[in-house]
């Protein structure tokens, strides 16, 4: 293995290393370390980088043999190798990976209770009980799964490397709070982000009324111009197959602007009230419910028109489920393919070439992971009811999901450095929530279908 003391001067490419160093061209690449095909090999391999190297100066690389690996087993296996996922990728991505297929796993039950309900629902539709069964269905299975997610081997493992690590993080946090101004720094951090969730709420229903999801010219959110465009023959008319796509485009495109404007505000904001990572999470989860709930919350609760509504959720599994795999999987790889092609490589390269240049990849970040289940999660518990049959189509799409997910890590992302996985506690709590409140929501929706079941009954 290469010296301590001494970088290497040419470019290397022999794959049985562990780290890169890059540097500004092929000549000024480091490659040190051996060979690292388990989590816990890449973090005995630190010990060998040269003096004045941190891990911030490096790129770990991917071991061939181990993506191989857990490619195969993750094609092999009806549910995640999560044994395998772990011993080469770590506890952190071991702990999203574990909840997702907790989360598959849960909704079996569920989506099998659906298509019963689905096949019979003239019979349990006519006494009008599927609409009291449902949701009480819905909240026994999230009060089972908040439960027994925490509970399975590597997320609780993942959970006990970061509460191990808890003690150094508090005193990072103590140290940002004593940096900040205490409650003044807390109520300036609060305003802040209200005023900056009240900005993009604005920015919403401005889109909203584009999109044609305001209708009434009366109401106090109404922008008449918009509402026109929206309307029937104007160039966002909302029953056009293409014309309302324009608007649906131009939301996306601000809304990816304004989350990375958000996104960097936040951070400022957190590290002004002390909250580091947990309050960049904690804010940016409030911004993405916004933007997935709002319209749905719009359509139930001021138009109350159903058939929309199940139109507007049956557009999310159906559409948004695709999308979401394209972006994450197959579009990361195709751009790479065609860099690979420029640079006169091949356009479908060896695992070899791929994880000989982990600069070329991305950098992984489980955020987006967690925010789309987490999300997904929220809209099962408070508007399965509504559609029962989401659950098939939740179960089916995270089947491939978590394959894609697995591609996506191999494949695409540099591989993440070992160590005590971070934010996992704070998403259980996030998780909890959804859960808990969830299955009140749902209590409540049976509590009242049940009554206005007793008084058809007791009226007939």
């Amino acid at each position: 293995s290469p010296s301590h003391a001494g970088p290497l001067q040419t470019a290397v490419t022999d794959l049985t290393m562990a780290f890169v160093i890059p540097g500004s061209s092929d000549s000024g690449r480091r490659v040190v370390g051996k060979v690292a095909p388990k989590a816990a090999d890449l973090a005995d391999a630190c010990t060998c980088l040269p003096d004045g190297a941190s891990e911030q100066d490096v790129l770990a690389m991917h071991d061939p043999e181990g993506i191989r690996g857990v490619m195969r087993a993750t094609l092999r296996s009806t549910f995640l190798p999560l044994e395998s996922l772990e011993s080469y990728f770590g506890a952190g991505p071991a702990a999203y990976f574990s909840f997702l297929d907790s989360y598959i796993r849960s909704l079996a039950v569920p989506a099998i209770a659906a298509t019963i309900l689905w096949l019979r629902r003239r019979r349990i539709g006519h006494h009008g009980a599927g609409k009291v069964l449902a949701p009480l269905l819905i909240a026994a299975w999230a009060l089972h799964f908040v439960k027994k997610f925490p509970k399975q081997g590597c997320y609780r493992r993942a959970l006990e490397a970061e509460a191990k690590a808890a003690p150094a993080k508090k005193g990072e946090e103590m140290s940002m709070r004593q940096a900040s101004k205490g409650v003044a720094a807390v109520l300036a951090s609060t305003a802040g982000t209200a005023a900056l969730l009240l900005g993009i709420s604005s920015v919403m229903v401005v889109s909203l009324n584009s999109q044609g999801y305001i209708v009434n010219r009366k109401s106090r959110f109404a922008v008449p111009l918009l509402q026109k465009m929206a309307g029937d023959k104007g160039i966002f008319d909302a029953n056009h197959p293409v014309k309302s796509l324009i608007p649906a485009a131009i939301h996306s495109l601000v809304i990816n602007h304004l989350g990375e404007w958000y996104v960097s505000a936040v951070q400022r904001l957190s590290e002004m009230d002390g909250t580091g990572r947990r309050g960049v999470i904690i804010r940016r989860l409030l911004f993405e419910a916004l933007d997935a709930f709002l319209p749905i919350w719009w359509i139930a609760a001021v138009r109350r028109d159903k058939a929309m509504l199940v139109g507007e959720i049956q557009s999310i599994y159906m559409i948004d489920e695709v999308r979401r795999m394209a972006t994450e999987s197959v579009l990361p790889y195709v751009l790479q393919a065609f860099n690979r092609f420029r640079s006169g490589r091949g356009v479908f390269a060896d695992v070899a070439d791929l994880v000989d240049r982990p600069e070329d990849l991305d950098e992984w970040d489980d955020f987006n992971d967690w925010l789309e289940m987490v999300t997904q999660f929220g809209y099962l518990v408070s508007l399965g009811w509504v559609v029962p049959i989401t659950f098939q189509w939740a179960f089916l799409s995270n089947y491939f999901e978590a394959r894609s997910d697995v591609f996506h890590m191999c494949f695409c992302c540099r591989r993440p450095f070992p160590g005590a996985p971070a934010d996992v506690a704070t998403w259980r709590r996030t998780i909890e929530i959804i859960g808990y409140g969830g299955a009140a929501w749902n209590i409540v929706v049976a509590s009242y279908a049940a009554r206005r079941l007793l008084r058809k009954r007791s009226a007939a």
